[in-house]
């Protein structure tokens, strides 16, 4: 792009600049934790009206309840907010799936729930994760819009209640988006000194159930089998596997037991399983259910192990290698250094890699703490971000990035 045309676009940006900041801060102050599905629908509604402006073609969408495991460890149902699907010119040369998610990690219940300013930060719940990426998204979309190459681009939303958790339920809607597209573009937020994500660790969620038998402690103590002991066993076998270099294994929940004077029958565990590569995955998993297989013989209860990884690992392939240094070259038109590594954090972007779509997935903002109650956005990174995304959709309209 000719450098009036980057300047003059970043200046109309730059005008807006305090109603792109209100937007983020409207939208962080909705509690739209996963497990909170009316926040959820809350943001849903906010959403579907935005996109509205932009396409008439948006659909909502009803997902299954989420399964999960209780205090007791029994499945249980919950349910979860809806999807958002939005689509303009299908038939358009050049073809862009936009993902992005309307959950954060802060359920309902949660001391950290409003937004704050300090200086050049906006601190608040979701900020970075990702309500300042759906504003950047809505930004980037909209300079495409305003372009007269605008024709020579199709593109799809698709925005899901589900990702904080894994999206269990929204994965085979992004499975099936991939397929219609030439590349993907992902607004979780940029890495804390602004660049970007290329290759990602694969991630799953497991839950293993411990199944013995009751008994009373003075009684009958020898006829018990003790749930917790088992997996209590189990759980030291599995954290020994993060010596090895690759491999993640993070217990992250525990539930069982009950009155102090029964031998408990069962006990639950849930775990997040992080790999850096597919045949790691493959090896992980075995050497779990083979952990599941040795607990319950040496100690007479039944193990059940469940689970999957909802995320492949993304590589870092030939085609994302030419994204990256596309976006590279815009960042240095609109006057900064942009490079790129990888992380073990999982996002949709595996998904959508692992149907075989070129998936760029931290496009959204320079900020930190996330998932956690310092969670922040660099406000000047809302414009930034927002050019560096509108340059690349225009370049790619124009036929200057091939896919």
């Amino acid at each position: 792009m000719h450098p009036s045309e980057i300047s003059q676009l970043i200046d109309s940006l730059q005008k807006r600049e305090s109603e792109i900041v209100a937007r983020v801060e409207t939208w962080s102050n909705v509690n739209s934790g996963t497990d909170n599905s009316e926040g959820v629908a809350e943001m849903a509604d906010l959403l579907q009206a935005e996109l509205k402006l932009l396409t008439s073609d948006v659909e909502r969408i009803v997902l299954p309840d989420v399964v999960e495991v209780d205090d007791l460890g029994n499945e249980v149902e919950r349910p979860i907010g809806p999807a958002l699907r939005a689509v303009l010119r299908p038939d358009a040369p050049v073809q862009v799936l936009l993902s992005g998610h309307l959950d954060t990690v802060f359920p309902a219940d949660h001391p950290f729930q409003k937004v704050s300013r300090n200086g050049n930060r906006l601190i608040g719940p979701g900020v970075a994760d990702m309500k300042g990426g759906l504003v950047v998204m809505l930004e980037a979309l909209s300079v495409l819009e305003n372009s007269p190459e605008r024709d020579q681009m199709g593109w799809e939303v698709f925005l899901n209640p589900d990702e904080e958790i894994g999206s269990p339920r929204s994965a085979p809607y992004l499975r099936e988006a991939a397929g219609r597209h030439q590349f993907g573009l992902a607004f979780e937020p940029a890495l804390p000194d602004g660049n970007l994500v290329s290759g990602r660790w694969g991630t799953g969620n497991f839950t293993v159930r411990s199944e013995g038998k009751s008994a009373h402690v003075g009684r009958a103590f020898a006829e018990g089998r003790n749930g917790i002991v088992a997996l209590a066993e189990w759980i030291r076998e599995a954290n020994a596997l993060n010596h090895r270099n690759g491999v993640i294994v993070n217990i992250g929940r525990i539930v069982g037991g009950g009155a102090l004077n029964i031998v408990p029958d069962r006990a639950a565990c849930g775990l997040n399983v992080r790999v850096e590569n597919e045949k790691r995955m493959h090896e992980i998993e075995s050497e779990l259910r083979a952990i599941s297989l040795k607990t319950a013989r040496e100690h007479d209860v039944k193990i059940d192990f469940q689970g999957t990884f909802g995320r492949p690992p993304k590589p870092v392939t030939p085609e994302l290698e030419k994204m990256l240094n596309a976006f590279a070259i815009c960042a240095r038109e609109i006057g900064f250094k942009l490079g790129w590594r990888t992380t073990g954090g999982g996002s949709d972007g595996n998904i959508l890699a692992s149907a075989g779509l070129p998936t760029v997935d931290s496009l959204g903002v320079r900020g930190g703490g996330i998932h956690t109650s310092s969670e922040f956005l660099e406000i000047d990174s809302l414009v930034e971000r927002s050019a560096l995304t509108g340059i690349f959709l225009i370049k790619a309209a124009r036929g200057e990035i091939v896919f």
